[in-house]
C-alpha cells in the first residue's frame, strides 16, 4: 500500500461530537509506505485511538525511492493528531501489537494540540519488536521524544528481541514525562554498535 499520508489507512479529522473514533484490530500492515513520511501504515486525527492485535511487518525506509527526499524527523508506522479539546480526557492504547522485520521506521507519533488538558494516559502494553536492523542509528523502536507530554506514559509487558543498531526506547527530554513508568519489559539479544557521541544501549 502507498500514499501520500497513512500508507494503508488514513482518517481525517474526527471530533467527540460526531463520534469519530477509529479502533483497528486484528489487521496485518506489510511494507506499506507514505511518500510523504506521516504514517507509513497509519495516519489519524480522530478524537479516540486504539490499535489491538496488529502487526507491522516488512517496512524498510530505504527501498522507496522517495524516502530520500523525506525529513528524517517523520517517518513512523502511525501518526495520531488529536485536537479536539472536549474529549482530551480519552487515553491512547496500542495493546499485543507486533512489529517485526522493520528498519528505520519508528513505532508511532502521538501529537496533541489543545489549550484544555493533557490525557490521562498514553500507553503500549503487550507488544513485541522483533528483528530490528538500522545501520543509519537514527530511528529507534519506540522514540519517546516523538509523543507529546502524558499525565502518564506507560511501556509494559513490552519484548524486543534480536534489535541491531537501533535503541529499542530512547529518550531525551525526562521532564515532560514525570509519570513515565516502564514495567515487565524483557530484552534479548540487544546489539548497539554506536556512534561516536551517540548514546548507548537498549
Amino acid at each position: 500500500c502507498e500514499s501520500e499520508s497513512g500508507g494503508a489507512l488514513y482518517f481525517q479529522d474526527g471530533s467527540s461530537k460526531g463520534g469519530e473514533s477509529v479502533s483497528i484490530a486484528n489487521s496485518t500492515f506489510i511494507n506499506c509506505f507514505a511518500r510523504g513520511g506521516e504514517g507509513y501504515a497509519i495516519s489519524s486525527r480522530s478524537y479516540s485511538f486504539v490499535i489491538d492485535d496488529c502487526s507491522f511487518k516488512g517496512h524498510k525506509k530505504s527501498t522507496h525511492p522517495s524516502a530520500q527526499f523525506q525529513n528524517n524527523n517523520i517517518i513512523y508506522f502511525g501518526y495520531v493528531k488529536i485536537d479536539d479539546d472536549g474529549h482530551f480526557e480519552s487515553p491512547l492504547y496500542l495493546n499485543r501489537n507486533i512489529f517485526e522485520d522493520n528498519s528505520g521506521v519508528t513505532s508511532i507519533k502521538v501529537e496533541l494540540v489543545s489549550s484544555f488538558k493533557l490525557p490521562q494516559s498514553i500507553s503500549l502494553t503487550g507488544c513485541k519488536f522483533l528483528n530490528y536492523d538500522d545501520l543509519d542509528n537514527d530511528k529507534p523502536c519506540i522514540d519517546i521524544d516523538e509523543i507529546t507530554p502524558s499525565n502518564d506514559f506507560n511501556l509494559v509487558d513490552i519484548e524486543f528481541t534480536n534489535i541491531t543498531n537501533t535503541h529499542c526506547i530512547y529518550g531525551t527530554h525526562a521532564e515532560n514525562y514525570p509519570m513515565s513508568n516502564i514495567m515487565s519489559c524483557k530484552f534479548t539479544n540487544i546489539f548497539y554498535q554506536a556512534k561516536t557521541t551517540e548514546f548507548c544501549g537498549a
